[in-house]
């Protein structure tokens, strides 16, 4: 007898979607030291389900980076870089929350059993971190101190976006994963000059949302390629052989200030940067890329 494929939910069944949302968002986010003993039956689970015999050793971490350090502690006649390889494959404890929520609703209001699979999963994300599962031994790691967030992108503007209780970070801004001194430092003082440091695309364009595209071509524009009207069309000057043209303009309403956009690389022209502002062209501006 064939099984009846489910194509649709009942509306008490999406009703329950708020609540499952809520409790794995709190399981994904929930920070501080790991419950050792939980932790650890669940995992023992996670091997039993699998089919595989649990470890029979279970180590401590503070963060992953102290787990990667246990890992080659556990095998020192073993290459370096090897072990640091294999420490990539972890179980990801409470940061599975995302697609765990999926199967916990499909098991228990939809009914569907076969989702019990992943119950020893589910219970390893309510009691722990990441997780570096091996035959012989697991390595069991807390959560992080703190997590901030900014409009729901891990974000923080002057610290670690993400921190561990022995001090290993993860700098992001709006979501970006981006170096320690440019989530660090004040804005004022990062030398626009710095930006040609950054190749990677995203990080960059946190380094111009922070620093500000104006000062980044009071330091970095090759000169005025035309100017009309009071209106300067520059070009932004990355060492690499690009034309950037960027429009810089006066604030019509506060003289004072002047604004500065990028332009579609066919404009040489101020008119031509107004016409591509007006609509008159669709090509995209290529500022960073």
């Amino acid at each position: 007898m064939a099984k009846k494929r489910i194509t649709e939910l009942t509306p008490e069944q999406q009703a329950k979607f708020p609540e499952y949302r809520e409790k794995w968002l709190k399981i994904g986010f929930q920070t501080g030291p790991l419950d050792f003993v939980k932790a650890k039956l669940a995992l023992a689970d996670c091997y039993k389900m699998a089919g595989c015999d649990p470890p029979k050793q279970y180590y401590h971490a503070k963060s992953p980076f102290d787990g990667v350090k246990k890992n080659i502690e556990l095998n020192p006649n073993v290459e370096k870089e090897r072990v640091i390889s294999s420490s990539f494959h972890q179980i990801y404890g409470s940061h599975d929350a995302s697609w765990l929520s999926f199967y916990d609703f499909m098991l228990n209001e939809v009914g569907l059993t076969c989702c019990k699979k992943l119950i020893p999963l589910m219970n390893l994300a309510k009691n722990c971190g990441w997780v570096l599962p091996y035959k012989e031994y697991a390595i069991l790691e807390d959560r992080p101190d703190t997590i901030k967030r900014k409009n729901k992108q891990l974000h923080c503007d002057g610290g670690a976006a993400v921190e561990y209780s022995d001090g290993f970070s993860v700098y992001c801004l709006h979501g970006v994963r981006v170096p320690k001194w440019l989530a660090v430092t004040v804005a004022e003082e990062i030398k626009p000059e710095k930006l040609l440091e950054i190749s990677n695309m995203q990080v960059r364009a946190e380094f111009v949302r922070k620093v500000g595209i104006e000062r980044i071509l009071s330091k970095l524009s090759k000169g005025i390629v035309d100017e009309k009207d009071g209106y300067e069309l520059h070009d932004l000057d990355l060492k690499d052989n690009t034309y950037r043209p960027h429009l810089k303009m006066q604030n019509p309403t506060v003289p004072e200030l002047w604004h500065v956009e990028g332009v579609p690389s066919s404009c040489k022209t101020v008119s031509q940067a107004l016409i591509w502002r007006n609509g008159g062209i669709t090509e995209k501006p290529q500022i960073l890329t």
